[in-house]
């Protein structure tokens, strides 16, 4: 399957209708890795459901990997794409 921008949905619109499909669950993010000068970082996301992991989402992101906003904001990237994933 190709991807297709125009069908790109926002983590904030996917965590929107997450609430409003299922007000129960939770998001909840850890740091399962970063290198030791931490200059590059991976997240965990879990949805949590009455105590129970329904989905978990990974990502990988590092410091001034391009110009976007990686730039300065690169563990809110990385913590972001996570939950988008989840």
């Amino acid at each position: 399957m190709r991807y297709d921008p125009s069908k790109y949905e926002t983590v904030e619109a996917r965590l929107k209708r997450l609430h409003q499909t299922s007000p129960g669950v939770s998001v909840h993010t850890e740091i399962v890795w970063h290198d030791a000068e931490f200059k590059s970082v991976c997240f965990k996301a879990s949805l949590m459901e009455d105590g129970i992991r329904i989905a978990t989402g990974f990502a990988y992101d590092w410091k001034a990997k391009d110009k976007g906003a990686t730039t300065t904001n690169w563990v809110e990237t990385a913590e972001t794409s996570a939950v988008g994933r989840a």
